[in-house]
């Protein structure tokens, strides 16, 4: 279901390992819920990941996606701050996309 083996997922729920981001989305069908999401599940950098996350999204394809610097999506995720320009396109950008 996930396109893993039984000896991957032993080692997720062990924490021997962190699952890849391209796995994610299998995991969250599987599952029915993001296991991932802390916090405030409504905030801007829940925002972001949860949809990087949702689609397999590495932060280096997700930048280039959405015509990016990789930094900022990581100032976003880190909850640092960030041009209020920048802010108002991720907002425009999940607002289309969710």
């Amino acid at each position: 279901m996930i396109g893993v083996s039984t000896d991957c997922i032993t080692n997720w729920e062990l924490n021997r390992f962190c699952p890849k981001i391209k796995y994610h989305p299998g995991i969250v069908s599987f599952l029915g819920y993001d296991p991932t999401v802390y916090g405030d599940q409504n905030s801007l950098a829940n925002q972001v990941l949860s949809y990087r996350k949702k689609y397999g999204l590495s932060i280096k394809r997700f930048a280039k996606l959405w015509s990016m610097d990789e930094k900022t999506i990581c100032r976003i995720e880190g909850q640092e701050r960030v041009f209020d320009s920048t802010i108002a396109k991720v907002k425009e950008n999940l607002k289309h996309e969710l």
